[in-house]
């Protein structure tokens, strides 16, 4: 065994695998987090603290998951002007233009949901719109007669729409 040390290609061998493992350390690191931008909107009847809930439990979510980035609305507000939201509810069903939107502030996705009150229940409607390829990449609904109630299918709701 010595012997082969005197050969300098041996020793080459000998350090050619941990020259190998840490050149590939950074291939095997963590992807960098996917950035979701979020709009949450609501027809009109639908209390204002409602959206500000619901979008505060997707945010609060959203930070036990590393692989996933959500637009600061401060950064949104910054982008797209004083009600982001509006922008985004103005596309309407045009997923390109959702995307658009979603490009404008660098994300790679965007999370879109829309609160309705149907009488005593509320019910909202997310989709998940992939910016590259303008497309619904997941979606979801729930429904819930109180904003507690919503809140919670939401939480056990989002970590799929999150991705």
């Amino acid at each position: 065994m010595l012997a082969s040390f005197r050969n300098p290609f041996a020793r080459l061998r000998c350090c050619a695998l941990p020259l190998t493992l840490v050149a590939a350390s950074p291939a095997l690191a963590e992807p960098p987090p996917r950035v979701l931008a979020l709009f949450v909107t609501a027809q009109s009847g639908v209390p204002n603290a409602v959206v500000k809930k619901l979008t505060r439990s997707i945010v609060n979510l959203s930070t036990t998951l590393p692989e996933v980035s959500l637009v600061a609305p401060k950064r949104l507000r910054a982008r797209l002007g004083r009600d982001p939201g509006a922008r985004v509810a103005a596309c309407g069903s045009n997923l390109q233009c959702i995307a658009r939107v979603g490009g404008e502030v660098q994300a790679a996705e965007v999370l879109y949901g829309r609160i309705k009150a149907k009488g005593p229940a509320l019910m909202v409607q997310f989709i998940v719109v992939g910016v590259a390829s303008a497309t619904i990449e997941r979606r979801a609904a729930f429904n819930a007669r109180t904003t507690a109630e919503l809140e919670d299918l939401v939480r056990a709701g989002a970590k799929d729409l999150l991705g």
